[in-house]
């Protein structure tokens, strides 16, 4: 194996045993009745698995913002939208970055029973099918044309071990870091696997929409999959010295990441108007 050359790596829990699989050899766990090998043999490779390259999303993202802008003009044109109607919008996404602000910062104190109101409050701005023409930021961003540009993994449409019962992945950031460095638009980003059940899998919009609709939103007899396998585990928050379950770190992630578009689009309203309260958003 040379240097530039990659290989799959994979772990998981089920209960209290912990597996580690290379290449989809199980190379360690604390389990010792199962066969580990004292010694395997890995062939890189040039690039991931199922991929042929980095993925670069540069023209898909434009075309997604192109796609708003034009989507908003054709509604425009057959609904008139009042100048009203456009100071309520960019009224009601400040109201949103508050009560998303605020959740954050009880969640970061170890305040867990706040997350059903976090996924509630993600979902009028990313993923209401109700709104029209669009949820509510990527309607303020189309006002001004603005880009949605988030942060990803370099593979993210790469596939995870088939021998995972379930994954889940945390592959968002508001800018380039630990969370991945790939810009992709935020609808792109909506439309990638970021869970897997089994066979199932789940996008970012399935999953936050099974969120808001089972959590946030009201509680349902019939509670998604997807819902239940994330609240099912939990991991650390060193900070806070807690554990959170995976559906409330994955609503975290999401919400860090999506508020600081959120206060740019904020911030492009607020001087094309001649506002200057978005520089008070916390």
């Amino acid at each position: 194996m040379t240097r530039g050359q990659h290989v799959r790596f994979s772990s998981r829990w089920i209960g209290k045993e912990g597996r580690i699989s290379l290449n989809g050899t199980l190379v360690g766990s604390n389990n010792h009745r199962l066969p580990i090998p004292t010694e395997l043999v890995v062939s890189g490779r040039d690039k991931p698995e199922g991929q042929e390259s980095v993925f670069d999303f540069s023209q898909q993202n434009e075309r997604r913002r192109e796609k708003r802008k034009n989507k908003l003009g054709n509604y425009d044109a057959r609904k008139p939208i009042a100048t009203e109607a456009k100071v309520h919008f960019f009224d009601a996404l400040r109201q949103e970055v508050l009560q998303i602000a605020d959740l954050l910062n009880h969640l970061k104190h170890g305040e867990t029973h706040h997350v059903p109101g976090l996924a509630a409050r993600l979902r009028l701005p990313l993923v209401d099918t109700t709104a029209e023409p669009m949820p509510l930021l990527q309607l303020c961003a189309a006002m001004y044309d603005l880009p949605l540009i988030v942060y990803t993994i370099p593979f993210p449409r790469a596939m995870p071990s088939a021998d995972m019962p379930y994954t889940l992945g945390l592959r968002i950031g508001s800018e380039p870091g630990a969370f991945g460095n790939n810009p992709v638009d935020l609808d792109l980003w909506m439309g990638l696997t970021t869970a897997t059940v089994g066979k199932l899998k789940y996008s970012n919009s399935t999953l936050l929409s099974d969120v808001g609709n089972t959590v946030g939103a009201h509680f349902d007899a019939d509670i998604a999959l997807t819902v239940s396998f994330l609240r099912k585990f939990t991991v650390a928050e060193p900070k806070a010295n807690i554990a959170i379950d995976f559906l409330g770190r994955y609503v975290e992630r999401v919400a860090e990441s999506i508020l600081p578009l959120c206060r740019q689009v904020l911030a492009t309203h607020d001087q094309a108007t001649g506002r200057s309260s978005s520089t008070n958003l916390p």
